[in-house]
Formats: structure tokens, C-alpha cells, sequence
């Protein structure tokens, strides 16, 4: 698997897919609808899995398919946290199929784009293995621990053509480190180097840059993952939501980077409204949720995947607030 990976690796700078070279760009491979939907099917089969999602991948797989096919940065990465989050929230005998059924369906997408691409056919022979695991084994635990060591391998690759710690690199890192749980050390290592980037990106591009506004994001994403942290994370929350409030008012209408600025306004909403969830916040979380809900009909957005799971998430404050005035 590690030799697929290196010939992935190899194939995509050799063809300039991937361009490592802007220490504060993070490459946008724009798969975060495919992940949501995922996350949100994940989610769904844990809490019932006896949902009429059960059949997994036939859910979900208009939105993976793009993404197995381009196989941009993340691609590989996300589809294998993914597979990882199925085998540890999908124990259940009956949803138990899940992540073979969800690696087949790749597998089958990347062999049909083999013909065409050397790096479909790395994908291809990767995924083949990693199904063997899970189908022919049945054996969730061993494809997990797999799993959990093959994508530092893909980061390590991906370090040999570029800057440990540009943009990119961090992005990748922080999103391992936060979908498998890693200790907080390794958290605590990444979001000091996140932070000292993000300062040199305000000195560079400003405080409401784009790249700036990326890179306080993955910020915000490590921080999460961080018990002792909870007062910077507000902070950083706060400051994320001014700029992004500040560039919409900004940007004119038409223009494509208001509908990034909005996604991650919406993203810090939906952060700030589980946090409040967690703390016993119901009538702020509520509040938030109606200015998030104010929003997307105000822009027209329509539901994208962390939409899905924040609906999911606000099933139970519904209806603990059911017959009060905030419901």
C-alpha cells in the first residue's frame, strides 16, 4: 500500500495536479459536502441502525463520486477518515457492512478511471487491499488500525514535495489529528505551528485575507480537539465571525468569494451552536440557530453536508425546548 501511495504521490506532482509552492494557500479541493454527507450518514446509522440509510453507500454516493474521481489533495485522505469513522461508529452487526460496502463502491469508481489515469490505478490497487480487510476478514479492527497508519504515510509523502509547514501541509495534518482523536500533544505541536503561520499570514496578506481567514479556520478545527483551550477558541470564533460579517458587507453580489466567506461564517455558527449544546446553553444555542437558519435563507444556500449533521445534532435541543417559548 505504502508503494501505491508513493506512485500516487509521484504521478500527481509530475503532472502539476497539486501545487505545493504557496506557503499560505491551502489547496481547496472542495470536498467538504462529500465528507459531511458521510459524517451525517455515519452519525445517523449509529444512533439508529436500523435507519432506512442502511444501505450506506447507494446514500452517499453522488456526492463521493466527484471527489473519487478527481482525486485532488484530499481526496485519498478523506476517503480513508471516512472508512476509519465507519469502523469505529458503525459496530453495530447490522450497519456493520457499511465501510466494506463504502470502500467497494470507491474501488469501483477508481478501477473505472484507470484507463485514463496511472494515479486511479495507485488508488485503485490501494483500495483493493484495504477491502480485502474489511470484506473478506470481517474484521473492522484490524482495517481501523490500518487505517490509522497509512495516512500519516500519505502526510509524509506529501511533506517530500512541499513545506512541512505551509498551508497545505497543516491542513492535511490537522485534519488527521482531528478526525482519529489524537492525543492532545500532537494537537497542542500542530496548532502552535497553525498559529505561527496564521501571524505571519496577517503581516503578509492582512487580517481578512483569504488565506489568512483559511488558515484561522484550521486554527479554530485543532482547538476543538483541545480540552484547555475552550477561552482561545471562543476568542478566535469571535474574531472569525466579525471578518467574515465584515467581508460579506464587503464583496458585491455575484461576486464567488462571497460564498466562500459565507460557508465559513456558517461553519463557525455551527461550531458555536454544538458548543452551547454541550454546555447546557439551550436558549443561546436556539438563538444561534435561528440567525443560522436566517442566514441560508437570506443567501439562498442551499443544505450542504454539515448542514445535514447539524440537523441531525439539533433533533434532541428540539425536543428538549418542545412546549417552551423557544421552540
Amino acid at each position: 500500500m505504502f508503494e501505491t501511495m508513493r506512485t500516487l504521490c509521484a504521478e500527481s506532482i509530475k503532472q502539476k495536479v497539486w501545487a505545493l509552492e504557496d506557503e499560505f494557500c491551502v489547496i481547496d479541493d472542495d470536498w467538504e459536502d462529500a465528507y459531511g454527507s458521510a459524517a451525517a450518514l455515519i452519525l445517523e446509522l449509529h444512533k439508529n441502525p436500523n435507519s432506512s440509510a442502511s444501505s450506506g453507500w447507494e446514500t452517499i454516493r453522488d456526492e463521493i463520486a466527484p471527489m473519487v474521481k478527481t482525486l485532488n489533495y484530499f481526496s485519498l485522505p478523506t476517503i480513508l477518515i471516512i472508512a476509519f469513522k465507519m469502523c469505529k461508529q458503525l459496530g453495530d452487526p447490522r450497519v456493520r457492512h457499511v465501510a466494506a460496502d463504502f470502500l467497494r463502491g470507491c474501488l469501483e469508481i477508481a478501477r473505472a478511471e484507470s484507463a485514463r489515469s496511472p494515479r486511479h490505478a495507485s488508488l485503485a490497487g490501494l483500495l483493493q487491499g484495504l477491502y480485502h480487510v474489511a470484506e473478506q476478514h470481517s474484521d473492522l479492527e484490524s482495517l481501523a488500525d490500518m487505517l490509522q497508519l497509512t495516512i500519516p504515510c500519505y502526510i509524509g509523502l506529501v511533506n517530500n514535495h512541499g513545506s512541512s509547514e505551509s498551508a497545505t501541509a497543516l491542513s492535511l495534518l490537522s485534519l488527521y489529528h482531528v478526525q482519529l482523536k489524537s492525543d492532545e500533544l500532537w494537537l497542542e505541536s500542530t496548532l502552535s505551528k497553525i498559529l505561527r503561520l496564521l501571524k505571519r499570514a496577517e503581516a503578509a496578506k492582512g487580517e481578512d485575507h483569504k488565506a489568512t481567514i483559511e488558515i484561522m479556520g484550521l486554527a479554530i478545527m485543532v482547538l476543538q480537539g483541545i480540552k484547555q483551550q475552550g477561552k482561545k477558541l471562543a476568542q478566535l470564533c469571535c474574531t472569525m465571525r466579525i471578518r467574515m460579517n465584515r467581508q460579506l458587507s464587503r464583496i458585491p453580489a455575484g461576486n464567488p468569494d462571497r460564498a466562500y466567506f459565507l460557508d465559513r461564517l456558517l461553519d463557525g455558527y455551527h461550531l458555536e451552536i454544538r458548543q452551547a449544546q454541550e454546555d447546557g446553553e439551550d436558549e443561546y444555542a436556539a438563538t444561534l440557530e435561528k440567525e443560522y437558519r436566517r442566514l441560508e435563507v437570506e443567501h439562498g444556500k442551499e443544505k450542504d453536508g454539515y448542514a445535514k449533521i447539524l440537523d441531525l445534532e439539533l433533533k434532541g435541543l428540539t425536543s428538549q425546548l418542545e412546549g417552551t417559548s423557544l421552540s
